[in-house]
């Protein structure tokens, strides 16, 4: 007789949790918790945050807005501030925040830290982003929350991917894996598997404290 052969459990999929800092009746309270560790980082203030034009679906784009900042391009266009000071290499940072409007609530479905390279009077290089999409369709995606974009070191900007794209590059679509890689920020993969890679803003605090994080590990990396 045959014996009967044990079936493996498969352990389900990693399901993160949903972002409690969504659905939000006004969201200058949670951008005002974000500017004390804000200003602290950059070294100046006062810092606020204002309302831009909205963006498509409904989106407002809540920027970090200064008076040492300017105006510069990458994927999209964005305030820069001065993060270091140095005489050979000058860095610039953007913040920004999104929300989606969803009568009537505010849903924060982004948040991203730019930096960039350049003289205060010269055209700046953007070199990379700090994101976190925490929307519940972008937590149920593939991509790592948070996660990293890497932009290379020439221009032009290409608006449809993730990196500015150098002169004399091979076209776009043999390039397009490599442009849209989300680096993970954090991963569960040693302890929890292939889909632990994702995670959710549960409150304000948290937001406050990844800025401040990701803010110090920038500074840190470039001095």
């Amino acid at each position: 007789m045959a014996k009967n052969k044990k079936l493996k459990s498969r352990k389900a999929p990693y399901q993160p949790p949903l972002c409690r800092t969504t659905k939000l009746s006004d969201p200058s309270a949670l951008t005002a918790s974000c500017i004390p560790i804000l200003e602290q980082e950059l070294g100046y203030g006062p810092l606020q945050f204002a309302a831009t034009a909205k963006q498509p679906r409904g989106v407002t784009r809540y920027e970090l807005v200064g008076t040492n900042q300017q105006r510069v391009a990458a994927r999209d266009e964005y305030l820069v501030h001065p993060l270091t000071d140095f005489t050979v290499d000058r860095y610039w940072a953007a913040v920004a925040l999104d929300f989606q409007f969803s009568d009537p609530n505010h849903d924060l479905i982004s948040v991203q830290i730019i930096v960039f390279k350049g003289d205060a009077f010269s055209p700046k290089q953007p070199m990379l982003r700090a994101e976190w999409h925490c929307s519940p369709t972008d937590l149920q995606a593939h991509h790592a929350q948070p996660h990293w974009h890497a932009y290379t070191s020439e221009v032009p900007v290409s608006p449809s991917f993730d990196a500015a794209i150098p002169f004399g590059a091979p076209p776009v679509e043999q390039r397009a894996d490599a442009l849209r890689f989300h680096f993970a920020m954090a991963s569960r993969w040693q302890t929890e598997g292939p889909d632990a890679h994702t995670f959710a803003l549960p409150d304000s605090k948290t937001l406050a404290k990844w800025l401040e994080g990701c803010m110090k590990y920038i500074r840190s990396q470039l001095t």
